[in-house]
């Protein structure tokens, strides 16, 4: 019997161009440039990615910041793992048998998981302005959607025909090109400054990310030089060679053993006298703390969500809930609208019937009491029915299948007993 290979096997070979991962090779450029990716990132910029300190902002400088690495990581990892489902236009009900739901939220090619391609094209958004993937539709039936193939954004060039429509030329990795029309291309953007192609986050942010990096890197500096003196001793009168010496033995004796054992003994009037911060330090540890805050501001993102807790709610209080919320509304929303818009007119094209919807039900949730409080009015007066109740809980209907009555409205309930 004849073996039957993957049928996607050679269009993926072809789009790729058999490429086979390989170690990136370290590229030095007067000590700032660590990597080949960061060289690429500085051709093919221009060299403006080099801020005001002199060091280049690159997508691999800026994830070693904390706080700008915790912030793609939150956003990224809170819209991937959000069920993008296909529902029947301004319903709740999700139509479980369309194929989109299934490549968006579990299979979308032979190696990701829907989790693995919703982060990736979201991190490229907020990395490169842009995030591609690449849609693979049958040949029999050009409106059925096969697979989603992410496109990596550096090798991506969107530009925009006489027509007002869109042409894509993608750059395989062993250099070969392949044109794609706007139909074969699902295109999620970033902030434009022309509706056609995104602005990474790195150029709007450069300076605060070169400054916040060179920051880190005079940290690392000071602490490997041993900088940091925050104890002198002081003597009333010169020690002389032999008292010194005698002084410094009794000191790399007490460094060597637990100090908080051991006693550390000053002879001949000798003094030891606490340093305090000097208003250099102290200005540069608010630097650090102002970096945080810029970087939550670019990425809009609250302070405490990226583990700056100073003026932050206790965690225990509602406080916390409240910034929750408001990250809900005011940066998740834009960027689930940006994935919702870009699924539909990419994807499901001009069918109204039916709507990409990213289910945020858990991000809303809120304390248990203040939930369910929520539920109890809303079943008082009829706006939702139990089944409903128990659908955004996570619960099946109820076995019996009295679930979906609405139950009336409280004055309605006492009108009716009085008829009666």
């Amino acid at each position: 019997m004849a073996k039957i290979g993957n049928p996607f096997a050679s269009l993926l070979g072809w789009f790729t161009g058999g490429w086979q991962a390989s170690a990136g090779t370290d590229v030095k450029a007067d000590g700032a440039l660590g990597t080949s990716k960061e060289l690429d990132e500085y051709l093919r910029w221009g060299g403006s990615n080099i801020s005001s300190t002199g060091r280049p902002v690159t997508a691999e400088t800026a994830l070693r910041l904390a706080a700008f690495h915790r912030g793609v990581n939150l956003l990224s990892g809170v819209l991937a793992g959000s069920r993008i489902n296909v529902r029947e236009a301004g319903t709740m009900n999700v139509v479980t048998d369309h194929p989109l739901n299934l490549l968006l939220n579990r299979r979308p090619n032979g190696w990701q998981s829907g989790y693995d391609l919703k982060r990736y094209l979201m991190q490229s958004v907020l990395l490169r302005g842009n995030g591609y993937a690449y849609i693979v539709r049958s040949r029999f039936a050009p409106f059925k959607i096969l697979r989603l193939i992410p496109m990596a954004p550096d090798n991506t060039l969107c530009e925009q025909q006489n027509d007002l429509s869109l042409k894509y030329t993608y750059t395989r990795r062993d250099g070969g090109k392949m044109t794609l029309e706007q139909d074969q291309v699902l295109h999620i953007r970033g902030m434009s400054d022309d509706g056609v192609v995104g602005q990474s986050i790195l150029q709007h942010a450069r300076e605060v990310l070169g400054i916040g990096d060179a920051g880190q890197a005079h940290a690392g500096r000071f602490f490997r030089n041993g900088n940091f003196l925050d104890t002198v001793l002081e003597a009333e009168n010169s020690l002389g060679d032999e008292g010194a010496e005698n002084l410094r033995k009794s000191i790399d004796a007490y460094r060597g053993a637990d100090p908080t054992t051991r006693t550390l003994v000053l002879e001949q009037g000798v003094k030891m006298k606490q340093l305090n911060l000097s208003a250099r330090d102290v200005e540069f540890i608010e630097q650090r703390k102002l970096s945080i805050m810029e970087i939550a501001m670019f990425l809009g993102v609250p302070p405490a969500l990226l583990g700056f807790m100073e003026g932050a709610p206790a965690l225990g209080g509602g406080g916390m809930e409240q910034i929750s919320i408001g990250f809900r509304t005011y940066t998740l929303g834009d960027w689930f609208e940006a994935f919702e818009g870009a699924i539909e007119r990419d994807l499901l094209g001009d069918d109204m019937s039916i709507e990409a919807k990213v289910d945020d039900t858990g991000l809303i949730r809120g304390d248990f009491a203040t939930r369910w409080t929520g539920w109890t009015r809303a079943l008082q007066f009829g706006a939702m029915s139990p089944d409903e109740v128990r659908a955004r809980e996570g619960l099946p209907p109820r076995p019996d299948g009295t679930g979906t009555s609405f139950y009336p409205p409280p004055n309605m309930a006492a009108a009716a007993r009085q008829g009666d």
